[in-house]
């Protein structure tokens, strides 16, 4: 292998490490360090090997890289397929969020995606198409991406790194290509040629992405999810779908552990209340945990119906951008919105959805019949049978970890009525054993919920899980209400501010006579100090909320305990998602009834995807189609012949055949017969006879004469192709050994004359 190679090899690998060290502006922890950089110089090694054996074929190389990434991926997330499409569907949930996002398995496997294909264009580009600057432009993309959603001041030391690097490899490069006069510009090899060169078209490069990166940022908002996945689903009546872009119990998990505070919105209110945006309903132990909501279109509306009761509570919403999604802030539950133009109404839950693209920048005022506070709930009646309605809130799936029903069978399992079970409950979880902890981060298997049971600490999204399946398992219908607390009261606007440290996560019940209800939050108050906690209004302060109530029997001295199960050991930082620390929603129409139209969205964005996948071959074929019509279609009949004669060269070359310029054409049809096949040598020879006669009779061919020519270039590649499979068939066809030869032979004509010196010459045709 040639050391210039292996230089620019080099570089490129560097240029590519460079791309994957950019996830570092998006990703936390480190766990993706290492799969991230083996996946930037995975394409680069298997190129240099398979050069260096020989075998430098894009097929190959780019077969074997993709293998080898195949292999670590099921090595990262499990070896079956469906774990790796679980991992990846997972990733996209993740990657739903705004930046710092954990690096999960999925995130993890869809970066190595982007790396490898960055790394794999650059170095085809390179080595197989003579190609320079080109190899640059997936990186640059990359990095515009980055650019776009990021809003740290360490943007910078990627893009240096990555500009030193491409400098790097456009010098070698140039060199490179001086050595084997593959260039265009610069005529002599020179190393000071080879850095104005660089420098110029970094400059160029770098103002180019500077204009890219400042549009980008003027028109995304930095706010935004890393990558907004939008809506698939869309009817054209009222009322419309609705699939959230960002699960609420997932983003509750993401705004905790935000860095930087954000207010969301204001609120000025007769009094404070949790100000919900969804309740969750259905529950599946798979990722750790999902709380989901499902609607169907009998179970919507597009208003609200409700009286308003005299005692309503009014509240006055001013949403800030910061605050995106359709969903609608209002305390629980609301029966009367003004100002907000409503979508979408789940009636069972009293869920709200503007039809509007996002409730950011929104401004109006709610009233609310708030849910019966503990003491208001006729213990007696809540005695009573589950209604049939909301006996499916009270169901489990078989895969519950038993810890949970047994440890609610010992903590309220004989309490006389279901609202001093769920006060026992409530008491159990605000014992000082368990940790109110919003950093902590749990497994994303069925064991996550025997860990937080277990190790007894976590924040709201897992003691409202916890809880919630307690409570089912009690018999007590229970669902997960998310939103956010009070908020902080400003004085001066008698308005509370609500920020994304006050999101949260509560259990909401349904007690028979009284409806459902919210006062019983396990989670501990984060007492000004940790966001997330609980902040019920009137609840009593932190040092006595472990206290048993009254009424109610203390939690037995021995509770079950939850079984062991394999953790992390202290060097292993593997992210994982947290129990219930995701979970979706999607109010859609019934299915049944469902028109085909909404899908069409769907199949424009497939057909554009694939539109963009096979433009490059559509362009190869159609610089070929042209090739070939300005040569037939020359007024110059020997001109012409000459196009049919060139056209047959480039036919051989596709098919990976090579002739030699100091054969005569007739030398050229025996050699072609003999690399292939006599079936060859017939439309070879009847086009060598019309070639040599028209570049040297002394009169011109008559049209029958060219139009018998490219009759045999037909004929050629009909012979050619008969041996081949419509693979290889097709790969001749976007071949681009003609194209590149073409260039080739354009740039050796254009020296040959520069070299040429005055002497007298007989005229000849061509």
């Amino acid at each position: 292998m040639d050391s210039r190679d292996l230089a620019v090899s080099v570089a490129l690998a560097a240029l590519s490490t460079t791309i994957a060290a950019a996830f570092g502006l998006v990703l936390q922890g480190d766990r993706w360090i290492l799969p991230l950089m083996a996946t930037a110089l995975l394409p680069h090694v298997v190129s240099v090997l398979a050069r260096a054996l020989r075998h430098g074929s894009p097929v190959i190389e780019i077969g074997v890289s993709l293998v080898l990434l195949l292999v670590g991926v099921t090595l990262l997330t499990g070896p079956s397929p469906g774990s790796v499409v679980d991992a990846v569907r997972s990733g996209f949930d993740v990657l739903s969020r705004t930046p710092p996002i954990p690096a999960t398995d999925g995130v993890i496997v869809i970066a190595a995606g982007v790396v490898w294909g960055a790394a794999t264009i650059a170095d085809q580009v390179v080595f197989h198409h003579e190609g320079s600057v080109g190899a640059i432009a997936p990186g640059v993309v990359v990095m515009i991406g980055f650019a776009s959603t990021d809003t740290s001041s360490d943007l910078w030391i990627p893009i240096c790194a990555f500009g030193v690097a491409a400098i790097v490899f456009l010098i070698l490069e140039h060199r490179r290509l001086l050595e084997r006069q593959r260039t265009w510009i610069g005529a002599r090899p020179t190393t000071r040629d080879a850095v104005w060169l660089a420098g110029g078209g970094l400059l160029v490069g770098l103002v180019a992405v500077g204009l890219s990166v400042g549009g980008a940022v003027a028109v995304i908002d930095s706010d935004r999810p890393l990558v907004d996945f939008g809506e698939l689903l869309a009817r054209g009546d009222a009322p419309t779908s609705y699939n959230t872009n960002v699960a609420p119990l997932l983003n509750v998990g993401d705004e905790l552990r935000q860095p930087e505070i954000a207010t969301l919105f204001t609120v000025r209110a007769d009094a404070p209340a949790y100000w919900r945006i969804v309740a969750l309903d259905q529950y599946s132990s798979r990722d750790g945990g999902q709380w989901t909501l499902e609607a169907s279109q009998d179970e919507v509306d597009d208003a609200l119906d409700d009286a308003v009761p005299d005692d309503a509570l009014f509240q006055r919403y001013e949403i800030t951008p910061a605050l995106s999604e359709r969903w609608i802030p209002a305390a629980y539950r609301a029966v009367d919105v003004s100002g907000a133009s409503l979508g979408l109404v789940v009636p069972s839950s009293s869920t709200l959805v503007t039809d509007d693209p996002t409730i950011a920048g929104a401004r109006y005022t709610v009233r609310s019949a708030l849910p019966p506070n503990a003491s208001a709930i006729n213990r007696a009646a809540a005695t009573a049978a589950v209604p049939d309605d909301v006996r499916q809130f009270t169901e489990l799936p078989d895969d519950v970890p038993p810890v949970i029903a047994e440890t609610a069978q010992a903590v309220a399992g004989n309490l006389p009525d279901p609202v001093a079970k769920a006060e026992a409950l409530r008491d159990f979880f605000r014992d000082p054993s368990f940790v109110y902890d919003p950093d902590v981060v749990l497994g994303d298997d069925a064991a996550a919920i025997d860990t937080f049971m277990r190790d007894r600490r976590g924040f709201c999204v897992q003691f409202a899980t916890a809880y919630a399946l307690m409570a089912r398992s009690l018999d007590i219908p229970a669902r997960i209400g998310v939103g956010f607390v009070p908020g902080t009261l400003d004085q001066a606007s008698d308005a509370y501010v609500v920020t994304n440290q006050d999101a949260h996560a509560w259990p909401e019940l349904y007690f028979t006579g009284a409806g459902w209800a919210t006062p019983f939050d396990p989670t501990p108050p984060g007492n000004g100090t940790l966001p997330g906690g609980s902040a019920l209004p009137g609840e009593l302060q932190p040092e006595t909320t472990t206290e048993t109530t009254p009424g109610t029997a203390a939690p037995p001295p021995t509770v079950p305990q939850a079984s062991p199960t394999p953790t992390a050991g202290p060097g292993d930082s593997t992210p994982a998602t947290a129990p219930s620390d995701g979970g979706g929603v999607q109010i859609r129409p019934d299915r049944s009834t469902q028109d085909p139209e909404p899908l069409l969205p769907a199949f424009v964005l497939i057909a554009l995807v694939l539109l963009l996948l096979l433009s490059p071959f559509v362009v190869v074929l159609a610089m070929k189609r042209r090739r070939r019509r300005q040569r037939r279609n020359d007024p110059d009949p020997v001109a012409a012949i000459a196009g049919a004669w060139q056209e047959a060269l480039d036919t051989l070359a596709d098919h990976r055949l090579t002739s030699s310029e100091s054969d005569t054409p007739f030398e050229t049809a025996t050699r072609v017969a003999q690399g292939t096949s006599d079936a060859t040598l017939p439309a070879m020879l009847s086009l060598a006879t019309s070639y040599t006669e028209a570049r040297y009779a002394d009169r011109a061919p008559s049209p029958a004469r060219v139009e018998g020519a490219w009759h045999d270039v037909d004929g050629l590649r009909d012979a050619l192709d008969s041996s081949l499979g419509p693979f290889a068939k097709a790969r001749t066809r976007l071949s681009l050994r003609s194209l590149r030869r073409d260039r080739s032979r354009g740039r050796d004509d254009d020296r040959d004359r520069d070299r040429e010196q005055p002497t007298e010459r007989i005229p000849e045709r061509v």
